[in-house]
């Protein structure tokens, strides 16, 4: 699994493979970076200079484990980035009313409904806790029973220029793109525990 970040100054790309003792675990095997002139405030300024050094950073992580790299895992960053807080409701018709997978991702659904421009495209939608006929506070309600589904969720959206300028540079460094992920996310995942974000610990 490589993973591939186009920030202001360098590229930097880490490859890592499933642990086969700890589900969902990775392990870091190999890594490269390049200095890059051609990125500037998380923006590409300069498509030829950005390919060379995600060309470069990724060889640099190659080399260490003699395998090739096709595709990546992009992480992305900016200013161009926003957020925003929103809610879904999905009616539980069965007659049994206990709540399964696909309801939760209806009211997930729902909650991406809302009115963005057309220059900006949703990249990802973390669920932060669920409503079940107004019981706030529910982590998990799949298994349940309720009327009424309800989601708060947090939206992140990206500049479609940006992103469609991102994927260009790294097509033409000879990579795909696999998946997306804000570049932050990804590090609150990594360096906070659970327990930590239960207490309201900040990033």
């Amino acid at each position: 699994i490589v993973g591939l970040e186009v920030g202001s100054s360098q590229i930097t790309c880490v490859i890592g493979k499933e642990d086969p003792e700890r589900a969902g675990v990775l392990e870091i095997i190999s890594g490269g970076q390049k200095q890059c002139a051609g990125i500037k405030n998380g923006n590409v300024v300069d498509m030829d200079v950005t390919a060379d050094a995600i060309k470069s950073a990724v060889e640099q992580a190659e080399e260490k484990i003699e395998e090739v790299v096709n595709s990546v895992c992009l992480g992305i960053r900016g200013p161009h980035i926003e957020t925003h807080n929103s809610r879904g409701v999905t009616a539980i018709s069965r007659s049994d009313k206990e709540i399964t997978s696909d309801d939760v991702k209806s009211a997930i659904e729902n909650a991406k409904a809302i009115q963005i421009s057309a220059e900006r495209e949703i990249i990802d939608t973390i669920a932060q806790e669920y409503s079940l006929d107004g019981q706030k506070g529910v982590h998990n309600p799949i298994g349940m029973e309720g009327h009424f589904l309800e989601v708060y969720a947090h939206i992140v959206t990206v500049s479609i220029t940006h992103l469609n300028n991102v994927y260009k540079v790294i097509w033409k460094a000879g990579f795909n793109v696999d998946e997306r992920i804000f570049g932050l996310l990804a590090v609150g995942d990594t360096v906070i525990s659970n327990e930590e974000k239960d207490l309201g610990c900040l990033l």
